[in-house]
């Protein structure tokens, strides 16, 4: 896990408006025992951590996070803490979230607005990390991060989504 304690930021994005477009048409809505769509499309934003996006009630929780991928750019970074357990931070401007999870076990993680999402990290490689996150709504949304010498790359994928999204990120600091 060569990628520990490495700091990194989005640097380009490709196919994210394809993977915009094929969402559209597989947008679902939460039920109403589950909250509003405003709840569920909120991925953890608040002004101050991402200033430019604001999720869009009417988009699907799937296009909000994309959205969101396109228009923060963090630092974000994995720390371990045992065998089995890592910490991902983001930080964003003055703004720092950690969260710690276990590999190949499905976590929770609550959102900003309450919700919360279950999230699975895997480690396929030494530097091929999966994360699966389900969705309030069911729908599962997948992230294939490779992490090279220089760079790291960002495979994105939606249920049921022939599409694919990949996002580039450059080590700082």
């Amino acid at each position: 896990m060569s990628f520990i304690g490495k700091k990194y930021r989005r640097v380009r994005c490709e196919n994210i408006e394809e993977l915009l477009k094929a969402a559209k048409g597989n947008r679902k809505t939460l039920p109403a025992t589950q909250g509003t769509q405003q709840n569920y499309v909120d991925p953890g934003c608040s002004s101050a951590f991402c200033k430019d996006w604001k999720p869009d009630p009417t988009k699907g929780p799937n296009e909000n996070l994309i959205r969101l991928l396109q228009y923060s750019a963090p630092i974000f970074y994995f720390t371990r803490i045992d065998d089995t357990t890592l910490q991902l931070t983001v930080q964003m401007d003055d703004v720092v979230r950690s969260h710690s999870f276990k590999l190949d076990e499905e976590n929770e993680f609550q959102r900003r607005d309450g919700s919360k999402i279950k999230v699975k990290f895997t480690l396929e490689s030494e530097n091929v990390l999966k994360q699966e996150i389900k969705q309030l709504d069911g729908t599962l949304a997948y992230f294939t991060r490779e992490f090279g010498d220089k760079e790291t790359k960002m495979t994105i994928k939606l249920e049921g989504i022939d599409a694919e999204a990949v996002i580039y990120y450059e080590i700082v600091e």
